[in-house]
């Protein structure tokens, strides 16, 4: 409930992905944390971060923020797909 200027724009509407955290497979370490991608066709946004909480099926201010992805830059599209890609963040204990 604490994120504010969401996309509101035609070809855009919340999208469900999934969040995968591992043991890393090659180091006893770290954590590997799989975010899922989505893909808006034919849409119009405009955005700087992408943002993925866990849905807890209820008010939104139950629902919890896992990451927010900042895209160094907004990112566009004009009538045409807006991507976000899968990716993956390691973390590592620091001892």
């Amino acid at each position: 409930s604490d994120i504010t200027d969401e996309v509101d724009t035609e070809g855009y509407k919340p999208t469900k992905v999934s969040v995968a955290i591992l043991d890393a497979a090659d180091d006893d370490d770290a954590i590997d944390i799989s975010f899922g991608g989505a893909r808006w066709p034919r849409s119009n946004i405009n955005a700087r971060y992408a943002i993925y909480y866990h849905d807890n099926g209820g008010d939104a201010a139950d629902d919890e923020l896992v990451s927010v992805i900042d895209f160094g830059k907004n990112i566009v599209s004009s009538d045409g797909t807006f991507v976000l890609s899968e990716s993956t963040l390691r973390i590592r204990n620091g001892s």
